[in-house]
């Protein structure tokens, strides 16, 4: 049998069976174009998690201090969560200075400190305690 008669029939063209196989084939087409969309999104979606987990385990805590030096008054309280910024995300432990004495005069050391796992994060800032105009 000629192969134009196995794709016509014996007799010639059959119009209604070409149709059924086109409709066949269109929509075995749709049906792999949704599974490959599907697989795709599944490997979208799979790619956002893992991304997402490897920041959030290589994400490392940041303590910054805005000012390197801060002048104060004689006798001003020193509010030590006034100069520092932390972004530990729950994953360290921020250390606070202890309390700065102003009632002298003087240069003194502020350092913060924050942990996390085995590591320390540690800033120093400056604090200068200076006379008031026109104390004694």
């Amino acid at each position: 049998m000629l192969k134009s008669q196995e794709q016509y029939g014996i007799f010639g063209y059959d119009a209604e069976q070409e149709e059924t196989r086109k409709k066949k084939m269109a929509e075995k087409k749709r049906e792999m174009l949704f599974w490959i969309g599907s697989l795709l999104l599944s490997f979208a979606a799979a790619c956002v998690f893992f991304v997402q987990a490897w920041f959030r385990v290589t994400e490392h805590p940041r303590l910054s201090l805005p000012e390197d030096t801060v002048i104060l008054g004689k006798g001003d309280p020193f509010d030590a969560m006034r100069y520092v910024h932390t972004d530990s995300s729950g994953k360290g432990t921020l250390i606070l200075p202890e309390e700065i004495d102003t009632s002298s005069a003087g240069n003194k050391a502020a350092v913060y400190r924050l942990q996390y796992g085995k590591r320390e994060i540690v800033r120093t800032l400056l604090v200068k305690v200076e006379e008031k105009a026109g104390s004694d």
